[in-house]
């Protein structure tokens, strides 16, 4: 299971430092936006931005044909699947730290919000995230040929 979450990873590493890059970007941004109300929509875009990446994973998986091989290990489907799902749980950690980033530095900065408008930012992104999990994995092949 661990090699599985591994390999999730590796294929998207690339785009994972691209994400952390993007975030930084908008957690710098916030620092200059006069009005507060724009920060929970940027903390969403945070989010989002790394959960994005398992497409990236299942896409790299298809190219490359992995999914021929990793049927072939002795593991079930469960954990198969199992491994995608944690490898998205992990981003989407990722995603909810630097939109606390965000949210500590804009406090930094002066900008007052109250906790419902903090939360608003990280419930778009949640939804978002949760809308795109269930939606990755139907077009998926994960599993599709163990008979």
């Amino acid at each position: 299971m661990k090699g599985l979450i591994r390999n999730n990873l590796y294929s998207m590493e690339s785009n994972i430092v691209l994400a952390f890059v993007l975030s930084a970007f908008l957690t710098v941004s916030s620092l200059f936006i006069k009005s507060s109300a724009l920060i929970p929509y940027i903390i969403a875009m945070q989010v989002f931005l790394f959960v994005v990446n398992i497409g990236t994973s299942l896409r790299a998986d298809e190219i490359s044909k992995w999914s021929k091989y990793e049927i072939t290990l002795p593991i079930s489907r469960g954990n198969l699947v199992l491994a995608k799902y944690v490898s998205i749980v992990i981003l989407l950690i990722l995603g909810v730290l630097m939109g606390g980033v965000t949210v500590l530095l804009s406090h930094i900065s002066g900008h007052s919000m109250t906790l419902p408008t903090l939360f608003r930012g990280f419930e778009v992104g949640l939804t978002l995230s949760f809308f795109y999990w269930s939606y990755v994995p139907s077009c998926s092949e994960i599993g599709n040929r163990k008979k």
